[in-house]
């Protein structure tokens, strides 16, 4: 008898070369083909959970489509029963999918439950990431919750944060509070993206004392990587959303204090929502404390690209993107403004209408017409909302 790790990687090989021959390769869907290639190999006399685990992991990790067919046709064969193993490899390789597989999950799931079967805390996380992936938040918080009460060990702290920053985009606050102190308990470190997100939300909703005393904590804990930067940026953005201009004001201080430096963005925030309530005073209160800051450097910019790219669109207010492109016009980085615009053209078109819309009736500086005459043309006409004719007049304003 062929060792297990041998035998795996042949009926993984065989798998992958008899679906080439479907109509679509790429995708490698599931036929009656490739059962009968598995009775080919008469492999059933074989069949475990360890030997179904060891095909998916890691060999059919990337073909979903294999991987889920491969274990649903092990399911059906006499007298074979998946395992704690078995489900961990399949939930692994759903989760890297970026298919809607969310309904599978749940399937899979029953079948967790009727089998009455303990999933692990590295388990747990490969469903949660693929419900949050789904869009099915509460089902997540639900796993969540029974990973918890288990006493799971070894929680991915990717997952949590994932977890946390999509309750709060959700809007379900009091469930990312929840989550928030289940994290805090049991010492999973917060993520800049994944506290900053919350921290945002929180803004809207609580008083200024409330929140900043939940950064000190994270602070204090010892697990976490926040960056202070984007966790001020994050801040004041929040409070300027909902008009609360002058704590922003206030906040900038209060968070440099708590060594979460503003960046060139936080200040732009705080200028523009001021701009926006006919306060020049104050506009020029705030850019004369972003001007002792001197000029921001490359590698902010860079990060702050980055953080916007990985926040969901109804987190990542278009109005922050808007800032950005106009103070990388400021800085003249055209190549990062470039690559900025270039992302939010091909990630959502609504999106790239209202930061265009918005672009073009905000006040601009000598600096700026180049940067909106390079977002304009790098937008095709029926996207941004901008007739072709007119680009060349807004471009001149």
């Amino acid at each position: 008898m062929r060792p297990v790790t041998e035998l795996a990687s042949w009926i993984s090989r065989s798998l992958i070369s008899a679906s080439t021959t479907a109509v679509n390769s790429h995708a490698r869907p599931w036929t009656p083909l490739l059962e009968q290639t598995l009775h080919g190999l008469g492999c059933r006399d074989s069949l475990t959970p360890s030997l179904v685990a060891r095909v998916i992991d890691p060999h059919l990790l990337s073909h979903h489509s294999l991987a889920l067919g491969f274990f649903n046709w092990a399911a059906q064969q006499p007298g074979f029963a998946h395992d704690s193993a078995s489900y961990r490899s399949i939930f692994k390789s759903l989760s890297t999918s970026r298919q809607s597989i969310a309904s599978v999950v749940e399937s899979l799931l029953r079948q967790v439950k009727a089998q009455s079967l303990a999933l692990d805390s590295l388990t747990c996380g490969f469903v949660i990431k693929t419900l949050l992936q789904g869009k099915m938040i509460r089902k997540a918080v639900l796993v969540f919750d029974e990973m918890m009460k288990s006493g799971g060990s070894s929680i991915e702290p990717d997952v949590c944060n994932s977890l946390l920053a999509a309750l709060c985009s959700e809007g379900s606050l009091e469930n990312a509070l929840k989550v928030f102190e289940k994290m805090a308990e049991r010492k999973v470190g917060f993520s800049s993206v994944g506290f900053g997100v919350f921290i945002w939300r929180l803004c809207r909703d609580y008083e200024l004392g409330k929140v900043l005393s939940l950064l000190d904590r994270v602070q204090s804990d010892g697990q976490s990587s926040i960056d202070g930067s984007i966790i001020a940026l994050l801040v004041v953005d929040g409070l300027c959303q909902v008009s609360r201009v002058e704590e922003a004001l206030w906040a900038l201080t209060e968070l440099r204090i708590r060594h979460c430096k503003p960046d060139f963005m936080a200040y732009r925030i705080v200028a523009e929502a001021f701009r926006t309530t006919g306060s020049v005073v104050d506009v020029n209160i705030v850019l004369k404390m972003k001007r002792k800051l001197g000029v921001a450097p490359r590698s902010e910019f860079l990060l702050s690209s980055k953080l916007l790219r990985g926040l969901t669109y109804d987190v990542a207010h278009p109005d922050s993107h808007v800032i950005l492109l106009k103070c990388l016009a400021e800085a003249k980085e055209s190549r990062i403004a470039g690559e900025h615009v270039k992302w939010i053209r091909e990630t959502s078109p609504s999106m790239s209408r209202t930061v265009t819309s918005q672009i073009s009736a905000s006040p601009l500086s000598s600096t700026e017409p180049d940067l909106l005459q390079q977002f304009a043309w790098a937008m095709p006409a029926d996207q941004c909302g901008v007739d072709v004719m007119d680009r060349g007049n807004i471009c001149s304003m």
